[in-house]
């Protein structure tokens, strides 16, 4: 038993549908931000937005088993190994954000919650909450580990650094 709550919600992201280079201008998604607390989060990728899912714990596992070889978007990397996830020990607030500072999704996650990460890009962590916040690989049998003290504030974080001294 890992003591984490039975249902857990997963959020995918993804930027499907974006060309290689393409980026979203700050201007774009100023009024999508959403603050800290609130019930939902647009992203600037629609369909990360349509991606948000509540499948059961065991579905979890079947995610981390896919063959993701005809998903561009998780592919493995060098950098970020496949199946990597962040996961709410307890409710918080985070932003992933990617390479060039764009904010991927932005949210307040519930306990239980997780968000799969692809792994082509090396993605940044902000939380206002690092005991709370835990990173890991979908299938691990190790427990999830608190990136930090409870209140510690994590920001723009490299997540393969946080994954090297979380693991």
């Amino acid at each position: 038993d890992s003591g984490i709550a039975p249902e857990i919600v997963e959020t995918e992201i993804s930027d499907a549908g974006f060309a290689d280079n393409q980026s979203i201008d700050a201007e774009q998604t100023a009024d999508r931000d959403i603050a800290p607390g609130s019930e939902s989060a647009e992203t600037p990728n629609a369909s990360l937005a349509a991606s948000l899912a509540s499948p059961s714990a065991s579905s979890i596992k079947a995610y981390a088993s896919q063959d993701k070889s005809q998903d561009s978007v998780l592919e493995a990397s060098p950098t970020l190994p496949e199946g990597l996830a962040i996961i709410a020990l307890a409710d918080a607030w985070v932003e992933v954000s990617s390479p060039l500072g764009d904010k991927v999704v932005a949210k307040l996650m519930i306990t239980g919650e997780t968000i799969a990460l692809p792994t082509d890009q090396n993605y940044a962590l902000t939380t206002g909450n690092a005991g709370a916040i835990s990173l890991g690989f979908v299938d691990q049998d190790e427990p999830w580990v608190a990136l930090g003290d409870a209140g510690q504030v994590l920001e723009k974080k490299p997540i393969d650094t946080l994954l090297r001294n979380n693991n």
